[in-house]
């Protein structure tokens, strides 16, 4: 396990600023094209090259740290602003980072998966860490849901019976 990944967390939160974040508009989900430098939803009968994607909701990104122990933090927004009760929940998510990185780490597996964290996406009510085999082809979510004073795990994986296992804010 290389934790190397989270440990310069406590110099971003000293610099967080909410309007720092990169804004993503909402996406329909369709075929897509890129005209004029830009992706134009077009229809099945569009005779150029074409791509599909899926819905995407609106939300703001940044990246964290560099390209060898770097992570995005991924925050959903409502009509380009972060909902007051997210914007209370990332500090102390991130304060408390270490333990629910070690949280979801242990689960024991059949496999060393050699897994590092992709992002983290924060909404109202969950925080989710995204994970990312380096060994095979396949990820997964660690999902946090929020409880009075801190985080309680909901899920890793397909696994879902963690009825004990929580963290405090800090």
């Amino acid at each position: 396990m290389d934790n190397n990944q989270i440990y310069f967390i406590e110099e971003f939160l000293d610099q967080f600023d909410e309007n720092i974040f990169e804004l993503y508009p909402e996406r329909e989900e369709g075929n897509y094209a890129l005209i004029d430098g830009k992706e134009v939803l077009v229809p099945e009968s569009y005779k150029g090259i074409s791509y599909y994607l899926f819905h995407r909701r609106e939300h703001v990104s940044w990246y964290l740290g560099d390209e060898d122990n770097g992570f995005e933090i991924i925050i959903y927004t409502d009509k380009g602003s972060i909902p007051k009760k997210t914007i209370s929940l990332i500090k102390p998510t991130l304060k408390i980072l270490h333990e629910l990185d070690s949280i979801a780490r242990s689960e024991p597996d059949d496999f060393d998966h050699k897994e590092e964290l992709a992002y983290i996406t924060i909404d109202e009510n969950i925080v989710i860490l995204c994970y990312y085999a380096t060994t095979v082809n396949t990820e997964w979510d660690v999902v946090f849901e929020c409880i009075p004073g801190g985080l309680k795990i909901k899920s890793i994986g397909l696994k879902n019976d963690f009825s004990n296992r929580c963290v405090l804010w800090r």
